[in-house]
C-alpha cells in the first residue's frame, strides 16, 4: 500500500493557544451526507440512551478518501450500562452493511462507546479530544465548556505507550490501532521543536524523521500498518524487532520528558 500525503497542520495564536477547532462546513458535501445519516440511524433506534454523538478524524477534518478512509465516532451514553453498549455494537454489525452499500467510498465504521462521565475521569485526553479533534453531532456539545490547549497541556494527553508497548512485546501480530498509537505518541517528543500541531499520521512521520533520520525505516513500516485497510499481518522477524526497539524507546523518551515537565511545574509553583 503507497503512503498518501495527507493530514493538516495546526498553528498557535501568539498568546500560545492552538488555533485548531473542527467545523460541519469543512466536511467534504458526500461524506457529510453519509455521516448524517449513520448518526440518524442510531439516534432512531437509541435515542433515549445516548447523551451526545460526535465525529472524528479525517471526515471531521474534511481529509476523507474515498475508499479510504472511515467514519470514526464518539458515542456517550448517559448512564454505564453494558447491556446498552452491547446491544449497539450489536446493532452496529447488523447495519454496516448496509451503509457501505448506499455509500460504498466508506470503508468502516468505527464506534467508540462510553458513558458520559467519561469525560470527567480522562478530563485532559476528552477535553482535548472534544474541543480540537471532534464535531458534534447530535446531542449536548460538551467542547464549550472546555479551554483551548497549548503546548504545555499536550504532555497531559499524550504519551500514555505503556499499554501499547506491552501488547507489542506480548504478541509479533500488531494491531493498527498500536501502529497509530505509536505514531501519535512520537509526535509528543517532537511538539517543543516544531511550531505546529497535528493528529495526523503523515505530517508527524514527515516531521519526526526529519529530526530523526535513522527512525526513518522502522516509521515507514508503522506507517503502512497504520493505514493498512485490513488489520496487518505478522511482521518479519527482523521488521518485529525494529519496531519493538522504537516502541520502548519511544516510551523511555516519553517518560524523561514527562518527568522534566513536571519538575518544571512543581518548581514554577514554589
Amino acid at each position: 500500500m503507497k503512503i498518501k500525503k495527507t493530514g493538516k497542520t495546526y498553528k498557535y495564536h501568539k498568546n500560545g493557544n492552538l488555533i485548531c477547532k473542527q467545523e460541519k462546513s469543512n466536511i467534504n458535501k458526500k461524506w457529510l451526507k453519509a455521516l448524517k445519516h449513520v448518526v440518524k440511524v442510531y439516534v432512531k433506534e437509541f435515542k433515549d440512551e445516548i447523551h451526545s454523538i460526535y465525529v472524528r478524524g479525517s471526515v471531521a477534518n474534511g481529509q476523507a478518501i474515498d475508499n479510504f478512509s472511515d467514519i470514526d465516532l464518539i458515542i456517550f451514553l448517559h448512564e454505564q450500562k453494558d447491556s446498552v453498549a452491547k446491544s449497539i455494537q450489536e446493532y452496529q454489525e447488523k447495519t454496516k452493511n448496509t451503509i457501505f452499500k448506499e455509500y460504498p467510498f466508506v470503508t468502516a465504521l468505527e464506534l467508540g462507546l462510553a458513558p458520559i462521565n467519561y469525560v470527567a475521569k480522562h478530563r485532559y485526553e476528552m477535553s482535548f479530544i472534544l474541543k480540537h479533534m471532534a464535531i458534534c453531532m447530535y446531542g449536548k456539545d460538551l467542547s464549550k465548556n472546555f479551554r483551548k490547549f497549548t503546548k504545555r497541556d499536550f504532555f497531559r494527553v499524550y504519551g500514555h505507550i505503556d499499554g501499547t508497548c506491552d501488547k507489542i512485546n506480548k504478541s509479533e501480530i500488531i494491531r493498527r490501532s498500536s501502529y497509530k498509537s505509536l505514531i501519535r505518541s512520537a509526535f509528543y517528543i517532537i511538539c517543543d521543536e516544531v511550531d505546529v500541531f497535528t493528529y495526523d499520521l503523515y505530517p508527524i512521520m514527515k516531521m519526526f524523521t526529519k529530526i530523526f533520520p535513522e527512525t526513518k525505516k522502522v516509521f515507514k513500516i508503522i506507517m503502512l500498518g497504520a493505514i493498512s485497510l485490513e488489520e496487518p499481518k505478522r511482521l518479519n522477524e527482523e521488521d518485529y524487532q525494529e519496531v519493538l526497539t522504537f516502541s520502548k524507546w519511544l516510551n523511555t523518551a516519553i517518560k524523561f520528558k514527562k518527568e522534566n515537565y513536571h519538575d518544571l511545574e512543581r518548581n514554577i509553583k514554589r
